[in-house]
């Protein structure tokens, strides 16, 4: 199996992700290398915050790399959005439209925080995009809580306004703390997961770009049916501008014992 990761930081220097050309390559290596085809560069937008390059900077940074990809022969399709981060400022930002969707759909890529992800202005930013005809995937939801079952109530809630959930590799793998690792599973277990995503940082260590691994983990622990939908075909849905589908459990096995 060959894989689409939508969330990547592999634009040097834009933001907290690789910080320069060759760490950006050895970033793009570690995904050919585990077999994943098609990169969505990710970059964090945080409206009067940390991180508030405009497009136009962005669509650059993105236009150097995948030259840079060329040059080096590295096989593996490139693609622009951002990881918009949801605060007060953001709201004027969805409603001017000077956001990137995730290139070629109409889906945006949304992050929120601990202190935000149970307030009214989720709710807005939701409200808003959807006015616009967006679509809206909410990335590593399953880190946004200290309590398990509250994630999965708010997770119900959101997947139920027709958001997509995202869920980062390193949390499957326990490389992001315990409450990530439990409910992450369990959203799955409930088929309240849709993607899995790197969500790379790194040219190497805990948050590089690969999604082998927690392929491994996803056949050992669920089947390969959904390994493939949450690596392989609901990204590519996304990027069709298609809905994703919904992990479906399966039906229990009644045996009758024959003399």
């Amino acid at each position: 199996m060959t894989f689409i990761d939508l969330h990547v930081h592999a634009l040097p220097g834009l933001d907290d992700g690789v910080k320069d050309e060759p760490e950006a390559l050895a970033l793009l290596q570690s995904a050919v290398n585990s077999r994943i085809e098609v990169l969505v560069l990710a970059p964090h937008k945080e409206p009067k915050g940390r991180f508030d390059h405009d497009n136009a900077t962005i669509l650059k940074a993105a236009k150097a790399l995948k030259k840079l990809a060329s040059t080096h022969k590295l096989p593996v399709k490139l693609l622009v959005g951002e990881e918009l981060r949801i605060k007060t400022d953001t709201i004027e930002v969805i409603r001017k439209g000077t956001y990137l969707t995730l290139e070629g759909t109409d889906y945006v890529q949304i992050e929120l925080t601990r202190t935000n992800a149970q307030s009214k202005l989720v709710d807005q930013a939701i409200d808003e995009l959807k006015a616009q005809g967006k679509k809206i995937i909410i990335v590593h939801p399953e880190r946004y809580f200290d309590d398990v079952n509250e994630g999965i109530e708010l997770v119900k809630k959101w997947v139920n306004a027709g958001c997509v959930m995202e869920l980062n590799r390193t949390s499957l793998l326990n490389l992001h703390g315990d409450t990530a690792y439990k409910l992450s599973h369990q959203l799955i277990k409930l088929g309240l997961a849709h993607v899995v995503a790197s969500d790379a940082h790194q040219g190497a260590g805990v948050r590089v770009c690969r999604l082998d691994d927690v392929q491994t983990s996803l056949l050992k622990n669920y089947s390969a049916q959904v390994a493939e939908l949450l690596l392989s075909t609901n990204p590519s849905r996304i990027l069709k501008n298609e809905e994703p589908l919904p992990i479906v459990k399966p039906k229990p096995r009644f045996w009758v014992w024959k003399r």
